[in-house]
């Protein structure tokens, strides 16, 4: 087989593409941060492991159950709706094929406003009638971590956003480690959900 016919098999067997994202150059720090992450051994005391998607987004990191994440993919084109959009609801995008509704978390949050940048991603969160395409800062990663680094939320936090943080996660086994904010999928897609009516 010649050059010529190969190089067409690649972009008519689907797998050209394919071969083009696995050959992309990976970030050393991503490397880096990730092989530090598997690294570390689970102390086994901790109890129940529960697997948490962390990101960043307005200077807060924050927490969602990895089970109730949809995807994380990258941010697409926000299409206004007329007469529709709002500092919450921010339009809709195209996220892998399907029509998303995009809300503004920052804004429902009180946060520093939402700044695209290369490391900007959409976690989308939902079920199939109630999705939403969230843009955050950055996405840091998946961790699996012991109950034992749970913590109920103080008053005031657990007020704070109508509700939405059910719990204070210590990411790191360091006990002065800053905490990470856990928030209720339903909560936050509900929340989000206000700012349609």
């Amino acid at each position: 087989m010649s050059d010529h016919e190969l190089a067409s098999t690649k972009d008519t067997d689907g797998f050209g593409r394919m071969r083009e994202l696995l050959a992309r150059p990976i970030d050393p720090s991503v490397v880096a941060a990730n092989t530090r992450n598997i690294a570390q051994p689970e102390p086994a005391h901790e109890g129940t492991l529960r697997s948490l998607l962390i990101f960043q987004l307005g200077g807060e990191r924050f927490a969602l159950e990895a089970s109730e994440s949809h995807r994380v993919v990258a941010v697409t084109t926000v299409r206004r709706v007329p007469h529709r959009t709002n500092a919450v609801f921010a339009g809709l995008a195209n996220v892998a094929g399907e029509l998303t509704a995009v809300g503004r978390l920052d804004h429902a949050l009180g946060l520093a406003e939402f700044q695209p940048s290369g490391q900007a991603r959409f976690v989308v969160i939902g079920a199939a009638q109630d999705r939403w395409a969230i843009p955050v800062d950055l996405v840091e990663g998946v961790l699996r971590l012991g109950e034992a680094r749970f913590q109920s939320p103080p008053a005031t936090v657990a007020r704070a956003a109508d509700g939405c943080a059910i719990a204070l996660v210590r990411v790191d086994a360091n006990a002065n480690a800053s905490l990470v904010a856990l928030l209720d999928t339903a909560r936050v897609c509900t929340m989000l959900g206000r700012s349609l009516r």
